[in-house]
């Protein structure tokens, strides 16, 4: 089975965030018309004052979400399904 797909989740360590991991959630399929072997992905950040409201997850919601949560749609990311599965391979990205 294919990991890279709409609905997928994996930590990975970004360095805008001090390396340290956040949790990814991949929006769409690889294979669509539109992805071209592409994905769009968001991470979640700490819900503070100034992060989008729109999704806050709280924990329970997903096993690694410790406190309140949002999403970071303004950091949505278009990755390639190969540098995704490079980082696993390279284990600085987790399924």
């Amino acid at each position: 089975m294919q990991f890279v797909r709409a609905g997928a989740a994996f930590l990975f360590v970004d360095p805008r965030f001090k390396g340290l991991p956040h949790l990814w959630v991949i929006l769409n399929n690889p294979s669509s018309a539109f992805a071209d072997g592409k994905v769009i992905a968001v991470s979640f950040v700490t819900a503070r004052s100034y992060t989008d409201a729109t999704v806050i997850l709280q924990p329970g919601d997903h096993p690694f979400i410790r406190h309140a949560t949002s999403v970071d749609y303004g950091g949505a990311k278009l990755w390639r399904v190969e540098m995704i599965e490079h980082e696993i391979g390279e284990r600085r990205c987790h399924c």
